[in-house]
């Protein structure tokens, strides 16, 4: 991925053009005119599809072949050709090709797209590019165009549009035939595109950026292996962060605007300017160890030692009670989880366990917790940069006097032995608050995974019997967890999205806080979609070949979703 050129066979009349850190098609060995172009080369790449679901270009080791076809609504050269993609498809999908049609339009909106394709009889995923830099990067100038890709060399063996000759190609590509010549010519809708404008820097541009979504790991002290500290640093990891903000694995949340994207990527295109002025990640203050962010905690617990983390090995998951029960009756406003060595946390999630609390008769205290869960409820969850976790205004949690407190660590090593020493600190109201906290786990303890099963749906329902006010939500899996949804349907029968984690990665979880608590009138279900690849394309799978059932070991499965309320 450094700064060069790139051939596709649509150029090859005197055509050339460049291409930089972000390179989604490089050239194999050198240009010369004596030799013939060598076939153009895809790196992998990432992009949710019109109904919200992840594709990963190298998840397709697997097939024969893939086919992108460039997609606009509105074309009428595609739309004359929709019928024969479908046909396409028909024929040539139950012999291992993988086909995906692309939209870069800016003017299309998801919604619409899926209607489209609707109307004119297509089940394909349609790949999303509203940041225009995988078409921009594959060469995509019109609608019809079409690349076939060999996935196992990731070269472009054919490019043509949709035609007698895209059936031929294919053909021939499944009997290790000849591939016809590609047709220089494309016929369809122009794509317009969004203009690069003036070259982009790294004072200027870049590093707001890099504030905004990455410093909170990749800084000293922080849990990211390397400090996003200078202009050097950044521009000397320039190539690797081009490969992953292509293939979405980071940030991992939130995700970059399509203009972050494309400030990123024509930096890296232009050479990585560096720009005037003082480097703003050189003035960037280091919060002292001593910081707590909502202030001195009201209750402190910790571990009862060092936990002590080897240099090697896999991620490694402890169970860890802390030193004391809670000492009172308390009403939690707030938590706060600070590690003595962040760099090797990669999250942490914190449990009240009640198991060993008595219930009273005289005063109900469970059922007047919201508390979901006797033996264990997950109260808090850590990821490093995620902050303190803070109720609303005049809302709280119920924790007994006694109630013992554990943190689910995961460690990451680090290539050398490490110590950690985590703290606990609480805050709470000195009254009952107007509120109360309640928390409800959907879960269902039947789930079973075939061998084998790329996209297992499993679904939950939960019913809200009283009107609530919800406030969070949190996903749970493990490694073969794919994709997970959260759909309110009301009494009425409207259905809305809550919450989609489109690519669940078990080593990057996070309890989602609504950015507007949300009224649901009584009868409100919560629906709850998951889809588990139990595949040999899942890179996390130990085993592809054994069914898997719910368990609490990495290797076993869960299907959990957490719900934060409270009674209106």
């Amino acid at each position: 991925m450094l700064p060069g050129q790139y051939y596709t066979p649509s150029m090859a009349l005197n055509q050339k053009a460049k291409i930089g850190g972000f390179a989604l098609l490089v050239v194999a060995g050198s240009l010369c005119a004596a030799a013939a172009p060598a076939a153009p080369k895809v790196n992998n790449f990432a992009l949710l599809d019109q109904t919200g679901r992840f594709h990963e270009l190298y998840s397709h080791t697997h097939k024969n072949a893939i086919v992108v076809i460039a997609q606009g609504n509105g074309c009428p050269l595609l739309r004359k050709a929709y019928s024969f993609i479908r046909e396409l498809n028909q024929e040539f999908a139950p012999q291992g090709v993988a086909f995906f049609m692309l939209n870069a339009n800016l003017q299309d909106e998801a919604e619409a797209i899926t209607q489209e394709v609707a109307d004119y009889g297509l089940d394909l995923p349609v790949l999303l590019d509203p940041s225009q830099i995988i078409s921009e990067k594959l060469g995509i100038t019109r609608t019809t165009q079409t690349l076939v890709i060999d996935p196992k060399t990731w070269e472009v063996v054919y490019e043509g549009t949709v035609d007698a000759q895209l059936r031929e190609a294919l053909a021939a590509k499944l009997a290790h035939q000849p591939l016809p010549a590609s047709t220089p010519l494309i016929q369809g809708c122009l794509i317009s595109r969004t203009e690069a404008g003036r070259p982009r820097t790294y004072t200027a541009d870049v590093a707001p950026i890099l504030l905004k979504h990455c410093v909170r790991c990749h800084r000293d002290g922080g849990m990211a292996p390397w400090s996003m500290n200078n202009y050097a640093k950044v521009k000397g990891w320039s190539a690797m962060i081009g490969e992953v903000v292509l293939t979405q694995s980071m940030p991992p949340w939130p995700q970059l605007s399509p203009a972050e994207v494309r400030t990123l990527i024509h930096w890296l295109d232009q050479g990585s300017l560096r720009g005037t002025g003082q480097d703003p990640l050189e003035r960037l203050p280091q919060r002292a160890q001593s910081e707590w962010a909502l202030g001195k905690p009201d209750l402190m617990f910790t571990m009862p030692k060092e936990e002590e983390i080897p240099a090697t090995g896999t991620d490694d998951f402890r169970t860890i009670v802390l030193t004391e029960p809670v000492p009172r009756d308390i009403w939690v406003r707030g938590f706060e989880l600070r590690s003595s060595n962040p760099k090797i946390v990669h999250h942490a999630n914190v449990v009240a366990s009640l198991a060993e609390v008595q219930a009273q008769s005289d005063d109900n205290w469970f059922t007047d917790s919201g508390m979901g869960a006797r033996k264990g409820q997950v109260v808090f969850g850590y990821a490093p940069g995620s902050g303190a976790f803070e109720l609303p205004r005049d809302t709280g949690m119920f924790m007994p006097k006694g109630a013992r407190l554990l943190v689910r660590m995961h460690y990451i090593p680090s290539g050398k032995p490490e110590k950690d020493l985590t703290h606990l600190g609480i805050y709470t109201h000195k009254r009952k608050p107007a509120h109360v906290l309640s928390v409800q786990t959907m879960l269902d303890r039947t789930l079973k995974i075939p061998a084998g099963a790329a996209d297992f749906l499993f679904q939950g329902t939960y019913v809200f019997p009283k009107k609530v006010v919800l406030l969070a939500v949190t996903p749970h899996m493990h490694v073969r967890g794919k994709s997970m949804a959260f759909t309110l349907i009301y009494p009425d029968g409207r259905r809305e999205p809550l919450l989609s984690v489109p690519r669940y990665r078990f080593r990057w979880q996070r309890q989602y806080m609504l950015q507007k608590p949300k009224i649901l009138p009584a009868g409100t279900k919560v629906l709850l979609e998951a889809v588990y690849d139990n595949s040999a394309q899942n890179p996390d799978n130990p085993d592809p070949s054994v069914e898997v059932q719910w368990g609490p070991n990495s290797g076993d499965e869960m299907f959990v979703g957490i719900l934060y309320y409270y009674e209106k």
